[in-house]
């Protein structure tokens, strides 16, 4: 019992690392706690008398599965979006769509975020980069600050059909949106 002592604290910390990484709701923690679990595991395979079978792990599991999801999340960028007014399902999917074509070229995965408080209210939740308040086919484009993916969203639900306006801290009209000086 006691020299298996070690496996237990072992298998103990890579039962907290997996339930961490589910938890936890931050990326990067819970890339770093799959990191530590791979680590804890080739542990465990050292102290059962495989050591090819630990480095492996720590090589592949540890080491570089961990930096291909860091890599993955230094790209992976959020926009979020919430939407407000009388919306109906069919404008909702027409915005939706629209503003992920315009999304599309930067990169960047639209949240899309259905809300029921006004506009300055959610410009203040940290993380919210656009409001859009839709009333049946006209659409008032909500931000806090210059932002270089509107003039795309501008753009893209014109497109769409939808009459746009801006209203902006900026107070930059949406004539300077179609023509480009903003």
């Amino acid at each position: 019992m006691s020299n298996s002592l070690p496996l237990y604290v072992v298998l103990g910390l890579m039962v907290a690392a997996a339930v961490l990484t589910v938890i936890t709701d931050r990326l990067l923690s819970a890339v770093m706690f799959a990191g530590a679990l791979s680590a804890f595991a080739a542990l465990g395979y050292l102290l059962l008398g495989a050591p090819d079978v630990a480095l492996a792990e720590i090589v592949v599991g540890a080491t570089l599965s961990t930096v291909i999801f860091l890599v993955t999340l230094k790209k992976y960028r959020i926009f979020t979006v919430y939407l407000t007014g009388p919306g109906e399902p069919d404008g909702d999917a027409r915005i939706s769509g629209a503003i992920s074509r315009a999304l599309k070229t930067r990169e960047l995965e639209p949240h899309m975020l259905r809300a029921q408080e006004d506009a300055a209210a959610l410009l203040s939740r940290p993380g919210c980069d656009l409001v859009v308040e839709q009333d049946g086919n006209t659409i008032v484009l909500h931000r806090e600050e210059s932002s270089q993916y509107v003039k795309e969203i501008f753009a893209s639900l014109e497109a769409e059909g939808f009459s746009v306006s801006l209203q902006d801290s900026l107070a930059q009209s949406a004539t300077d949106y179609r023509e480009g000086r903003a």
